[in-house]
């Protein structure tokens, strides 16, 4: 995350570009341009570390998608 004129910016797109270039299997897309559950929980992650300043990988999950994806979402987000 940057911070820019005392404004907070957030990484989001590489990110997204991290997890589709290192792990390529991993849908983050329903569409060209739209999230699944997995580019959602991702930017989820970013934002609450953002807004927060704690770590997601902290969080315990309890959700939709599967443990060991949203585990590597969340050090991916850190």
């Amino acid at each position: 995350m940057a911070q820019e004129n005392d404004l907070l910016k957030s990484n989001n797109g590489e990110k997204y570009f991290e997890v589709l270039t290192q792990f390529p299997e991993l849908e983050l897309y329903d569409d060209d341009i739209h999230p699944n559950k997995n580019g959602a929980f991702l930017n989820a992650c970013i934002f609450y570390q953002l807004l927060t300043n704690k770590k997601a990988a902290d969080l315990k999950y309890i959700g939709d998608i599967e443990p060991e994806t949203a585990k590597l979402l969340k050090q991916i987000a850190g």
